[in-house]
């Protein structure tokens, strides 16, 4: 199994979690400088020398027998569906295409085994180097993504039928294979100032899949001996199997996403008042707790509360209906959002009731009593609504000076009955 696309696109996926092939692609359209010239050049430089080779080894087969042409079809297709099959791991992303370069070795003359790999890089769907603008681009690109066959094609040059007593010689084909993928691996990393440490791990995962992969195809071959119809059958079959087990795991992740997904929801809609779209009493005590440690734990800390309660409601609904009290309390819930920094917390603890919370360094977290008088003001502005007023009253306290967040929630409360009290009187 070789990472898309080999050799150099073969390493998917950089230890940090870049995709390096999209780096590799990239190459051509970023902005001018040194390191993109040189991206540019060597990549060209690959291309062009493969395709150098490949007519050069093809030209001097001589005419293509039918049979050959036939098999030369069939493999292209094989080729391109595992191409075109992406299994992605945690260690990189990854095509079947090794089981067919090994069926191609040795059901076709070495000669055309080149020309196979590039025809099938070109009419394969996918891949990293679908490149916009001139086809020449694509056709170079791709075509430098054919290397890693040339080191097995020497070695296996003068073998023909597939033998299990030849396995040294197989693995000396399969060690030319990683040896050419290393080395263009790495003269791409450097094109593009990519530290060559950071793709051994994408490399080793290459080179392993491969030579667990490379046996299927080889035991393909010797199993059908020289009947070519049942090699193809038996190296379609781990090609397939791959695109099957490929296709459930991409189903499983979004699925697996989808289920992340509604759980964040659901958990936000959990802490979510309904009416004013603020944080319900939940999110309160849960902020509050959060501040309470943090706070402790870092004596540059501080928390500032404001408690609202809105008056008359009980009034309001009484006299206007529960949808004007409705509507007073979301347009409390609007105020609040508003006029309180953009960090802090904004609930609503009960039926009138809201609350404010803002942690940060004690040089940044605003006056209590500065950011109440904000609040006041703002509700004040507020314009009537079906003929209810918004009034409130408002509390405020920080910790410190209060010993802890909890306290000061206390003394933020006890702030708001002072502040009732002080209007009821005459």
């Amino acid at each position: 199994m070789t990472t898309t696309e080999a050799p150099f696109g073969e390493i998917r996926r950089r230890a940090d979690g870049v995709a390096l092939a999209d780096e590799f692609a990239a190459g051509w359209n970023r902005d001018r400088g040194a390191s993109t010239l040189r991206d540019a050049l060597t990549a060209g430089a690959f291309g062009v020398g493969f395709l150098a080779i490949t007519l050069t080894v093809t030209a001097g087969s001589g005419a293509i027998r039918g049979a050959d042409l036939a098999t030369l079809v069939v493999l292209v297709g094989l080729y391109a569906v595992a191409y075109h099959t992406e299994f992605e791991s945690a260690a990189g992303s990854a095509v079947p295409t090794e089981p067919v370069l090994v069926g191609m070795l040795f059901l076709l003359p070495k000669q055309l085994v080149p020309l196979t790999v590039l025809v099938a890089l070109l009419v394969a769907p996918g891949g990293q180097n679908r490149e916009p603008g001139p086809i020449w681009r694509t056709l170079v690109m791709r075509a430098g993504t054919g290397w890693h066959c040339l080191g097995p094609v020497a070695v296996l040059w003068n073998r023909g039928t597939a033998s299990i007593d030849d396995w040294p010689l197989y693995l000396l084909a399969l060690a030319a294979q990683f040896a050419i993928d290393g080395v263009a691996a790495l003269v791409r990393s450097w094109s593009i100032g990519v530290p060559p440490r950071s793709i051994v791990g994408p490399l080793a995962w290459t080179f392993a899949t491969d030579a667990l992969l490379a046996p299927f195809g080889l035991a393909a071959v010797i199993a059908a001996h020289e009947n070519r119809t049942g090699s193809f059958i038996l190296l379609a079959c781990p090609v397939l199997l791959m695109r099957l087990l490929a296709h459930d795991r991409r189903v499983q992740v979004e699925r697996t996403l989808t289920l992340g997904e509604a759980v964040v929801e659901a958990a936000a809609e959990a802490r979510t008042d309904s009416l004013t779209r603020v944080g319900n009493r939940r999110a309160w005590q849960e902020a509050l707790e959060q501040a309470e440690r943090a706070v402790a734990a870092d004596d540059g800390l501080a928390a500032t509360i404001t408690l609202l309660d809105l008056d008359d409601l009980k009034l309001t609904n009484d006299t206007l209906g529960h949808a004007a009290g409705d509507r007073l309390i979301a347009a409390a819930g609007d105020v609040l959002l508003a006029a309180a920094p953009v960090d802090a917390t904004v609930a609503r603890i009960g039926g009138d009731e809201f609350a404010v919370l803002v942690v940060g360094p004690a040089a940044e977290v605003p006056d209590p009593v500065a950011l109440g008088d904000v609040i006041r003001r703002a509700i004040a502005a507020h314009a009537p609504i079906g003929g209810a007023t918004l009034r409130a009253s408002v509390g405020t306290a920080s910790c410190p000076p209060a010993p802890t967040v909890g306290i000061a929630a206390q003394w933020a409360d006890a702030g708001i009955y002072s502040e009732k009290s002080a209007r009821r009187r005459p």
